[in-house]
């Protein structure tokens, strides 16, 4: 009943109100009570239902993410981290779900009409909308390109734990990092510092077998370079190599991945071996064997 009508009631009509409500308030109570406790019984139930949806969700996860489906993949890795889903499960998924939220791509959309901005525009990607309106809120989407690559080869990153600090080509850009190696590919290969630091040559070494024509320039270049250094690294020769001739290191499989916190610890990359994981990292390399390779090239 509207207040200003409340104040127009006469004193014994108000009092009647007053008796009524007072009687049915108790069975009000019991009512909810009775709601309550039907509430509380329909939970079990709920809770039931949502332990059954863990493994499947679990595993669509798991599958969508390996097709680049990433926001498919969310939704599942959503799921399986509730407290009904087994303790080894709600682990796996919340670290899943940090990875594919940091490897999860987004755009800014803008739109123009005889020279100005609309926003009552449809955006549709790889025939799926997925925008009815644009506000220049950024709009995640699954990556496209890398489920055209077959394979990758990176240096970046180290893998051996006596290796100080985050190697620098990942620490220029965390993040940037984190979406590539989160990325669905099937094949990433991983040279990182800790194997290309031990493929060396001290500076007369060098200059002695850039004696042939092709390398007489390298040589000349590398004049500058060895006014201050005693040797030379071959961190990218030794990644590229591997692409022609991957024997020429030692890998094994496991699942990388980057830390995006704040410096000094950006960037650092951490490494567990899995058996089929989808990193391949390289863990041991023929030294004398690449140089063959690599000057053999230009000879």
């Amino acid at each position: 009943m509207p207040v200003s009508r409340r104040a127009t009631l006469r004193p014994r009509r108000h009092e009647a109100m007053n008796r009524k409500l007072f009687r049915t308030a108790p069975a009000l109570g019991v009512l909810s009570l009775a709601a309550g406790g039907g509430l509380v019984a329909a939970s079990r139930p709920a809770r039931a239902e949502a332990a059954d949806r863990c493994p499947a969700a679990y595993e669509k996860a798991q599958e969508d993410r390996a097709a680049g489906l990433l926001q498919s993949s969310l939704d599942q890795l959503k799921v399986c981290v509730e407290p009904a889903c087994p303790e080894f499960m709600r682990a796996d998924c919340s670290r899943w779900l940090d990875e594919v939220e940091a490897a999860l791509p987004s755009v800014v959309f803008s739109a123009r009409r005889a020279g100005k901005e609309v926003t009552r525009v449809r955006v549709s990607c790889d025939g799926r909308p997925i925008a009815r309106m644009i506000d220049g809120k950024a709009i995640a989407i699954d990556p496209g390109i890398p489920e055209l690559l077959q394979s990758l080869v990176s240096m970046g990153g180290s893998y051996a734990t006596s290796t100080p600090g985050p190697e620098w080509n990942v620490r220029c850009d965390p993040h940037a990092a984190a979406q590539v190696f989160a990325a669905s590919i099937p094949v990433h290969r991983l040279i990182g510092l800790d194997v290309t630091s031990r493929v060396r040559l001290a500076a007369d070494e060098f200059l002695r077998r850039c004696e042939v024509p092709a390398l007489r320039p390298v040589a000349d270049m590398a004049e500058s370079w060895f006014g201050d250094r005693t040797d030379v690294v071959f961190h990218d020769p030794l990644a590229a190599a591997t692409v022609f001739e991957p024997d020429l290191c030692t890998f094994a499989h496991g699942e990388v991945t980057v830390d995006t916190s704040a410096a000094p610890l950006a960037g650092s990359t951490d490494w567990r071996p899995e058996f089929n994981g989808r990193h391949v990292i390289a863990v041991d390399v023929r030294p004398d064997a690449f140089f063959d390779h690599y000057f053999g090239v230009v000879r």
